[in-house]
């Protein structure tokens, strides 16, 4: 998870505007929607953490007119799914789609969600229910869609370990960024919420480089930890 976002974050339309533009095509969004930014920012997926909401709304676009590819190409024609957008015109901020993609985007923050996995999600639920096109923004933020993603969210995180890939979240990149701790305690938890031992998940996660000795040491008993370290050398050899 994130390799393709990492991607679309060097090519997306807004990635290159200057913080005065950003703040002046929020300036496009009813104040009442802008508040609590600063708070989503905290409690939003690592990889685009610390962007501009405007930033982090053409990201979400970009991502959105992805997955509207992806579920034509699956559902109704593979041959013109490149032709197909999810809204016009292409800068989402000028769409009147505007307010409902913001809000999507919104309500994948307050719940720290990977916007693919929550287009992801939109597109297996839609295909369930024989529906014949990609939910339009406004649907994406439903309180029932919304119940319907913590229960998806919850089965992910039980079933497999979730973190960035990002290189900013290495540990041999951590500087003490509060969002690089945050990243390395959600982890951490990870690993703790499963039954124990926790070493051979502990030992990937030092292998792979998403957390340091130093990390472990301070969640992890020492016998875990050098346990952990054995199966890392393994994995390393």
């Amino acid at each position: 998870m994130g390799t393709e976002l990492l991607t679309a974050r060097e090519a997306f339309i807004g990635h290159d505007l200057s913080r005065a533009e950003l703040e002046l095509r929020g300036m496009r969004i009813d104040p009442v929607h802008r508040e609590g930014e600063a708070d989503l920012m905290r409690s939003r997926w690592f990889d685009y953490a610390d962007m501009h909401p405007v930033a982090a709304t053409y990201l979400f676009a970009h991502l959105y007119n992805e997955q509207t590819r992806r579920f034509y190409a699956a559902c109704i024609d593979e041959r013109t799914a490149a032709d197909q957008v999810g809204f016009t015109p292409e800068d989402i901020f000028y769409s009147r789609d505007l307010t409902a993609m913001w809000l999507a985007r919104r309500c994948a923050d307050k719940n720290g969600w990977p916007y693919d996995f929550v287009l992801e999600v939109a597109q297996k639920r839609f295909i369930d229910k024989l529906f014949h096109r990609f939910p339009r923004p406004n649907q994406l933020y439903s309180e029932e869609f919304e119940l319907d993603l913590q229960d998806e969210w919850r089965a992910r995180l039980a079933r497999q370990l979730v973190y960035s890939r990002a290189p900013r979240f290495k540990a041999m990149n951590f500087t003490g960024q509060v969002v690089q701790a945050r990243h390395a305690n959600f982890v951490i938890e990870q690993i703790k919420s499963r039954v124990r031992p926790h070493t051979g998940l502990l030992g990937r996660m030092l292998h792979e480089d998403v957390l340091s000795v130093t990390m472990a040491a301070t969640r992890f008993k020492p016998d875990e930890v050098c346990a952990a370290l054995e199966v890392a050398a393994d994995l390393a050899r």
